[in-house]
């Protein structure tokens, strides 16, 4: 039988027990609360990426979802390219994963068929995070894209300018279209409807770039991806040598830990791809013998939260340089840096180059305060803020981030041609580092510096200061 004294004995134990004595309060705490996970895997393989896509899928499916986590993916394979995978996957499919150990054969119901969607179509990617967010609402998503890129320009498309040629992200060799930077974007943003992700992995070639990254500031909170080019090895088909980054994992760690450190995932995710490349492959050759051989990669974690004030930095550098471009030890200085910084895929490899490399080398070869003391600045936010974890394989000076650089030795058509390409982007349109990159070209080639500080001046609005690759 209850009596009212009851919540009165309660009340006097609470405050005999509690470590604040009698004197405290007793708080009643319930457990914490565990947060509903989405995962959102946008996987184009559209392309010589098929047979890959679907195997990381395949992978995928291993764990699965769970009550908690929910791993959603729009997949669009290749008929040329499926590998043991059936024709269906020819199509593109949005697939609820559940877990299943087998591999071979994709089992996960499909949510929904859409027959043959361009993925690399904005509109395509809008419908998908509109769609899975609708049918999956979670406090907490993550981003993941398997599929090709070229950073932020396609700098090795050579042809007549078009406005395809200004697109990096997700190839469809279907449609023949891929997505510019900006357009990707704003598709993103509009698929997310005010969200924000938890995570970014961009499991694409040459995408974790300066200009990349800071698109990506304002629709999440940190992003993994490869500054270099990623290799994946299928030979002999199956034997998957090198896969690099196994995702599986991420979502194997969040079903088990929904509350999970994003840091700690993000860092499992740059080791499993790293780990991958350090052995030895073994490729057939054409006359029935074989070659061993080793590949080099790197994989980086970045809190793009940080890559406005990154920005600010980038830009101060810029303007100081356009203000000492005339100084002969500036100049060389510069050529000092792009011949010692790491070069990644590009034009020649002239175009893309390690950012916290190049500024290390240009900084040792200054003696100005002010130039100093700009790339100190960056050298700090790189270090303390932005690059949360970076891992490379030994033959590789990357560190992380790579940013575009324009050698002198760029033929003027090529340059001019992705010169007006790479101002389309939001980072050089608030910087003066397209700026930067026109004069100090023509400087290195020999121009004199008081005939083009004039075309510099600060933009209106702001003020001065074998192997596959995806």
């Amino acid at each position: 039988m209850r009596t009212r004294a009851t919540p009165i004995l309660y009340l006097t134990l609470c405050l005999l027990l509690s470590p604040f004595g009698a004197e405290g309060l007793c708080v009643i705490q319930g457990a914490p609360s565990v947060p509903t996970v989405t995962i959102l895997c946008y996987m184009n393989g559209d392309n010589d990426l098929s047979n890959e896509v679907l195997h990381a899928l395949d992978m995928m499916e291993t764990v699965g979802s769970s009550d908690r986590v929910n791993v959603v993916a729009l997949v669009d394979g290749h008929p040329e390219w499926l590998g043991p995978y059936d024709a269906a996957w020819s199509r593109t499919r949005l697939v609820h994963l559940q877990a299943d150990p087998r591999i071979g054969r994709i089992t996960s119901p499909v949510v929904e068929e859409w027959g043959e969607a361009n993925m690399g179509a904005p509109q395509t990617l809008a419908r998908f995070l509109r769609t899975a967010m609708q049918a999956y609402p979670a406090e907490q998503v993550y981003f993941y894209m398997f599929a090709h890129s070229q950073g932020v320009l396609d700098t090795r498309d050579y042809g007549p300018v078009q406005p395809v040629k200004t697109v990096s992200m997700s190839r469809d060799d279907t449609s023949g279209e891929k997505m510019p930077l900006d357009r990707f974007h704003q598709a993103l943003k509009k698929g997310l409807n005010g969200s924000r992700f938890e995570l970014m992995v961009f499991f694409s070639c040459l995408a974790n770039m300066v200009e990349v990254d800071y698109a990506m500031s304002d629709v999440t909170r940190y992003l993994v991806g490869s500054q270099d080019e990623i290799r994946l090895v299928n030979e002999p088909p199956g034997r998957y040598q090198i896969r690099g980054m196994r995702f599986e994992q991420l979502i194997a760690g969040l079903k088990q830990t929904p509350a999970a450190d994003i840091r700690e995932l993000g860092r499992a995710l740059v080791d499993s791809h790293v780990d991958s490349y350090e052995q030895a492959v073994s490729l057939p050759s054409g006359d029935g013998g074989g070659q061993t051989r080793r590949f080099s990669g790197g994989m980086a974690l970045v809190d793009t939260t940080a890559m406005p004030q990154l920005v600010s930095a980038l830009d101060v550098l810029a303007q100081q340089l356009i203000r000492d471009a005339e100084k002969a030890v500036v100049v060389q200085a510069m050529r000092t840096a792009l011949s010692a910084a790491q070069p990644f895929a590009s034009f020649l490899k002239m175009e893309y180059y390690d950012l916290l490399g190049f500024v290390r080398h240009l900084r040792a070869a200054l003696t100005h305060p002010e130039l100093e003391a700009a790339c100190d600045r960056v050298l700090d936010l790189m270090s303390d803020r932005v690059l949360v974890y970076a891992r490379h394989t030994s033959d590789c000076a990357a560190t992380g981030i790579s940013i575009y650089l324009s050698h002198p030795l760029v033929p003027d058509n090529i340059f001019q041609a992705h010169q007006t390409l790479y101002q389309a982007n939001r980072f050089s349109r608030e910087t003066q580092w397209d700026e930067m990159i026109s004069i100090f070209r023509a400087r290195l080639k020999g121009a004199p510096a008081a005939d083009l500080i004039q075309p510099a001046a600060i933009k209106k609005g702001r003020a001065s200061s074998t192997s596959t690759r995806p």
